[in-house]
């Protein structure tokens, strides 16, 4: 069998550890085609020298722990919207002044439905993904308030979704490496499972885990 991110049998393998849970409506698939997330790799692969050591430690943990799918907690919602949504601006809680008027600027006219709902738990993610503008917005310890008014501790937002390589680039193309829901400048979406792609039976992307 071909050695590719992107096989059904190795996502589903790698599901079987994922913390990462359900998310919202179906949506093409985000991100380049050559973008690691959806990029096959070649037979012939190079492994990283310390592979060895960490798919032991990885077949440690489930051993010690166990494995499960976060579904209804700690997982990540996600809103895919039409091009006639209704736009709101949320409203950013960093505490840098600096980045909170960048955030003010990429949240400026957000198109989040006015029944979104953040994932429950500490971490509060939220996605809005627009296909029509080629666009997604991403939120840590999202909140809603009344009148569908919302704010966020930190975040950011990708355009040129469909041509992004997987993760928040630096200008002149992005808004900068230091943004995003996740700390790790790789977005919310790259490697998580949707529920269409569980009920199918197919994961042909990459997998996050924790």
């Amino acid at each position: 069998m071909p050695r590719t991110a992107s096989t059904a049998r190795l996502a589903i393998a790698l599901a079987l550890v994922a913390l990462l849970g359900f998310a919202g409506p179906a949506a093409a698939r985000p991100f380049a085609t050559s973008a690691w997330p959806n990029a096959r790799l070649p037979d012939d692969v190079r492994l990283d020298p310390r592979s060895r050591a960490y798919v032991g430690n990885l077949t440690a943990l489930v051993r010690s722990r166990g494995v499960r799918t976060n579904v209804g907690r700690w997982s990540t919602t996600v809103y895919t919207v039409g091009a006639d949504q209704r736009t709101v601006r949320v409203r950013p809680r960093a505490a840098n002044a600096w980045v909170r008027r960048q955030l003010g600027h990429q949240w400026a006219a957000v198109p989040i439905p006015a029944y979104a709902r953040p994932a429950p738990g500490a971490d509060g993610h939220l996605v809005v993904h627009q296909p029509a503008t080629d666009t997604m917005w991403e939120f840590f310890q999202a909140r809603r308030a009344g009148g569908g008014r919302f704010s966020a501790g930190y975040g950011g937002r990708i355009e040129r979704l469909s041509q992004n390589p997987g993760h928040f680039e630096p200008p002149p193309r992005g808004i900068g490496a230091l943004f995003g829901a996740t700390g790790t400048s790789i977005p919310l979406l790259a490697g998580l499972m949707r529920g269409d792609e569980l009920r199918a039976g197919a994961i042909p992307h990459a997998v996050a885990f924790a």
